[in-house]
């Protein structure tokens, strides 16, 4: 069986059909573009964690004697510099926004 293209014969009929159209387009529309803006904020605020936990590293290896450190303690030295860090770049990010949405207005 060959499938026939769609044929609308009254007025009425055309016009919810375009809708249709339309409303379907919108939808798909939205969808594709909320997707790709959750994708970049996630890369975002990956590369904001990985950029914390080098400098935490290098903020340890800057101590003197870091190397005779207990593990326990270097991680604490470096947890505390990593959350730190990024509580810092949580607030330079309200910041940004803040002064986007000030010079919009």
């Amino acid at each position: 069986m060959v499938s026939q293209p769609l044929k609308i014969n009254c007025r009425c009929c055309l016009k919810n059909f375009n809708k249709m159209k339309k409303l379907l387009f919108s939808a798909i529309a939205m969808i594709a573009f909320s997707v790709d803006s959750s994708a970049q904020t996630s890369d975002k605020g990956l590369n904001d964690s990985l950029d914390c936990w080098d400098k935490a590293d290098k903020y340890l290896k800057t101590k003197k004697g870091w190397s005779m450190y207990t593990k326990e303690y270097a991680d604490l030295i470096k947890d505390t510099f990593y959350a730190g860090c990024m509580e810092g770049k949580k607030k330079d990010k309200a910041t940004v926004e803040t002064d986007k949405t000030i010079s919009r207005g």
